[in-house]
């Protein structure tokens, strides 16, 4: 039995093992019935178990990607086959009980599902909102961005030169070609994705950005530094040259005057990933140059796990993105002005469970304002081969691409729909959150105390206790009955 919101999508499993081997084991489903002729869609998916490569060696057999089952599969002797069910209530439809009978052929076994659709809709997400990291030499397509807008996602971060941006020189003058660029937008926006775009300009060594304006003027770089000890060459434009400084704003107000124009969502510039590593001083160079010559854009500061290396980004940005230490660099943001988003790994290795604590609630409890993923679609060779690389993709992808005569939809994993699970949890927050502050009453002053214990409680406890389905369920159930509670009051 599960329960869910008006326009909530919910999941559920099951098992069916074979003491002897089944050439052809079919399950059939309906969708479920509800009050006065109601309905709720459901379909089944087939889990299917795969090799993970482990870090220190070897691998381990688990459940990972989602298949439809749209045929009849044989089980082997002893062989246990998960199916995972997906429900989704329309967003208008009846609330109370709704049920459905799943039968497997053979022999004919029955499993009742029963579902509550409960009587509000989930607030759409908005602080924090969610993100996600893209891989440069994939292109989502229209369907794709429409299914992640409504799994809640709505911000989107690559690497400048990705998804068709051009650096032209023209007799002298720059040009940035967008077309490609303005395709891949208007898919976002027809998507319905809010944003922002945070467009990274270069990474921890790389200026991708100066270098191609380097490259299409013939102007020369800094001569290369060579790295810390296992990292690259810094490969940036020189600080003092006058005309590739001059290129650097050019090209950048051209960007935020062509996306007003066109209406993109918010652009947020990131002027090198984890600039602690070796390019401090470039970093405040090109945030200075921003700030001065295009005010009101803001700057995206990747202080990475550490206080003190937030403290070293803090005065150049307006918003420091962590991916640890996150209690102390949150309050360093909200001391300082700055807004605080936070990012981390999920990935199709990870858990159910895993995957919903840490793409939600594990965020919520620092006040996190924005999350982002490392990473929807990245891939190291054959995406099904965890062992063609020096990583599993495992580690790297939440989604696989379909193989030949699957359509053009990624596959999803088990751990994708535990992080569409974990968005559900901060909506359910979120729309909890708004009726506080509609309904101020002693009654709703207990629920905001009770809340914060339940955050302060996440605080409190181990990982491995906060990814328990258990206590993320029980946390689920308390802000249900405080949205019952404060809905039904009277003003």
């Amino acid at each position: 039995r599960v329960r869910l919101a008006r326009g909530e999508t919910e999941s559920l499993a099951f098992c069916v093992h074979a003491k002897e081997a089944v050439r052809n084991v079919k399950v059939v489903a309906g969708d479920l019935s509800g009050p006065r002729g109601s309905r709720l869609r459901m379909s089944i998916s087939t889990v299917e178990y795969a090799p993970l490569r482990l870090r220190g060696g070897g691998a381990r057999l688990a459940p990972l990607r989602l298949r439809p089952c749209n045929a009849p599969l044989p089980l082997k002797a002893g062989a246990t086959q998960q199916f995972w069910l997906t429900l989704h209530a329309p967003a208008q439809g009846a609330s109370g009980e709704y049920s459905t009978t799943v039968t497997v052929h053979p022999p004919g076994r029955k499993v009742r599902v029963r579902a509550a659709v409960l009587p509000f809709q989930l607030d759409p997400p908005g602080e924090p909102f969610f993100g996600i990291f893209l891989n440069p030499s994939y292109l989502p397509t229209e369907e794709e961005l429409q299914e992640l807008k409504q799994r809640g996602f709505d911000a989107l971060l690559w690497f400048w030169g990705h998804y068709g941006l051009k650096v032209l020189n023209e007799d002298g003058r720059l040009r940035l070609d967008f077309t490609d660029l303005d395709r891949f937008l208007e898919r976002v926006k027809a998507a319905g994705m809010k944003g922002p775009i945070a467009l990274a300009l270069g990474n921890d060594s790389v200026g991708h950005y100066e270098r191609a304006l380097a490259e299409a003027f013939g102007l020369a770089l800094a001569p290369q530094v060579r790295g810390p000890k296992g990292r690259s060459p810094k490969v940036t434009g020189d600080l003092n040259d006058a005309r590739l400084n001059a290129l650097y704003v050019e090209g950048l107000r051209q960007l935020i005057e062509h996306g007003r124009a066109r209406g993109w969502p918010e652009i947020v510039l990131l002027p090198y990933d984890e600039p602690t590593e070796q390019l401090m001083e470039e970093y405040r160079h090109r945030c200075e140059l921003i700030h001065k010559k295009l005010p009101g854009i803001r700057i995206y500061g990747v202080t990475m796990d550490r206080l003190a290396w937030a403290e070293q980004v803090a005065p150049h940005s307006d918003i420091l993105v962590a991916n640890g230490d996150f209690q102390r660099i949150g309050r360093l943001a909200r001391e300082s002005g700055k807004a605080f988003w936070t990012y981390g790994s999920v990935a199709a290795r990870d858990s159910f469970g895993g995957a919903r604590f840490r793409y939600g609630l594990a965020h919520w409890r620092h006040r996190s304002q924005g999350i982002w993923f490392w990473g929807y679609n990245w891939y190291r060779g054959d995406p099904y081969d965890e062992f063609d690389a020096e990583r599993g993709d495992s580690e790297w992808a939440i989604v696989y691409p379909p193989r030949a005569g699957e359509g053009n939809r990624p596959i999803p994993t088990v751990a994708f729909e535990g992080m569409r699970e974990g968005i559900d949890d901060l909506r359910y927050v979120t729309t909890l959150e708004r009726l506080i502050r509609e309904k101020p009453s002693p009654q709703a002053h207990r629920i905001q105390d009770d809340l914060e214990r339940w955050r302060a409680s996440w605080l409190s406890v181990s990982e491995a206790q906060a990814i328990q389905e258990k206590r993320m369920d029980a946390f689920r159930s308390d802000v249900v009955r405080w949205i019952l509670e404060l809905a039904s009051a009277r003003p």
